[in-house]
């Protein structure tokens, strides 16, 4: 009952771990019986606590390596490159720009 609680009162479902017979597995199974996003860290070969997970893996679920994958799943907008490196360098006073623009690629310079 539980698992179909919580495959059912979401939008996606994360796997971190789980054996190749596991309770995991069944919220996995229903996760995808209705029709919610299924995503999974992928995990060692050589672990049985990984066995699961890859295998889901296998069979089509989304891979997740960083915390912008799990966002991008959820229709999250990611902000550009661009867009994220004019809000790092916004508040630098022109000194700290000066010392930014020295180290990094005449290319990138001109903050």
């Amino acid at each position: 009952m539980r698992n179909r609680l919580m495959a059912g009162i979401s939008k996606a479902v994360l796997i971190i771990e789980a054996e190749e017979r596991s309770g995991t597995l069944i919220t996995a199974r229903l996760t995808t019986e209705y029709n919610r996003d299924l995503l999974v860290v992928p995990g060692s070969i050589y672990s049985p606590n990984s066995k699961g997970t890859n295998r889901l893996l296998r069979a089509g679920a989304t891979p997740i390596t960083c915390a912008e994958d799990v966002l991008e799943a959820l229709g999250f907008e990611l902000p550009k490159d661009k867009e994220k490196q004019a809000k790092l360098f916004f508040d630098l006073s022109p000194e700290e720009k000066t010392v930014i623009g020295s180290s990094v690629s005449p290319a990138r310079a001109t903050i």
